[in-house]
């Protein structure tokens, strides 16, 4: 998999499912209600974090291959 394709897929698909999963395990442990209308907007913004993170993460390491040529 290209390098490009690999950080937007971690950084919008992977991190946020797996931080989401995370906090539903802990609420789900610590006895409380679990549901998806709870965890829909948590996600989200994790994924649309993503987006920046991946971008932001991806202009470095084209400036990091850039400058090594």
């Amino acid at each position: 998999m290209p390098k490009k394709g690999f950080i937007f897929l971690f950084s919008v698909i992977i991190f946020p499912l797996v931080v989401t999963s995370l906090l539903t395990l802990y609420r789900f442990i610590a006895g409380r209600e679990v549901g998806l209308e709870q965890f829909l907007s948590n996600f989200l913004g994790y994924a649309v974090g993503g987006l920046f993170v991946g971008f932001i993460w991806y202009n470095i390491k084209k400036l990091d291959q850039y400058d090594k040529r």
